[in-house]
């Protein structure tokens, strides 16, 4: 999905299956930082490929979803920033 940039699978509690979470996030802000920038939209599907929309959820839930969305691009980040200082290292005597 090309608005939606990122995804990943999570399971909601309670649930016995799996959700894919499609997810776009706002660009990061220079003032905030690499970090900044927040949640631009997000939508997810059951394992039958059916959309899932918000009201499909409990508030707790949609708190789970946007939690697991925030952690899933800070992860993201980091692992970025790895491969940036790694290459840093690497290529630092040529």
């Amino acid at each position: 999905m090309p608005d939606f940039p990122h995804y990943f699978h999570m399971m909601l509690v309670g649930d016995t299956s799996p959700i894919e979470v499609f997810y776009a996030i706002e660009p990061a802000d220079p003032d905030v930082g690499i970090k900044g920038g927040a949640i631009d939209r997000w939508m997810c599907f059951d394992v039958y490929g059916r959309q899932l929309f918000p009201h499909h959820f409990s508030a707790l839930a949609v708190k789970d979803i946007t939690t697991a969305i925030l952690a899933d691009y800070a992860d993201r980040v980091e692992a970025n920033q790895e491969d940036i200082a790694a290459h840093a290292s690497e290529t630092k005597d040529l």
